[in-house]
């Protein structure tokens, strides 16, 4: 599966530390012709962490770090340069997380603990 690809690995980090205080979880929409190719343009972009189609009017998310608040302005405005089709609907600002990928961070974003994934019981 790694060697197709099917799988890949990732290493997180703690972003607060990395002067990436502010997260920012936009729901856009794109004309559907345009979706491919905006979400793997914006996949490439330094300051997003995922960009998925989802189904809805608001057919595709986008998840970005940034380095503060102050920072949203010039990023949604590179956004509208470089993508006219794109419209953002909503956005939702995170200023500190206290879990992600099932492990507990600290104020300052470094893991702490583990709380395991699991399944329902059926």
């Amino acid at each position: 599966m790694i060697r197709d690809r099917d799988v890949t690995f990732r290493c997180d980090l703690a972003h607060p530390l990395a002067g990436l205080s502010t997260v920012v979880l936009y729901r856009t929409a794109v004309p559907h012709t345009h979706l491919e190719g905006t979400g793997n343009a914006l996949a490439r972009m330094e300051e997003v962490r995922l960009a998925v189609s989802v189904s809805g009017s608001d057919n595709l998310l986008v998840m970005v770090w940034l380095r503060g608040l102050h920072a949203i302005d010039p990023f949604e405005a590179q956004l509208a340069d470089r993508f006219p089709n794109l419209k953002v609907s909503d956005r939702t600002v995170f200023l500190h997380s206290r879990k992600r990928m099932g492990r507990l961070l600290d104020a300052t974003g470094r893991a702490t603990g583990l709380v395991p994934f699991s399944l329902p019981q059926v």
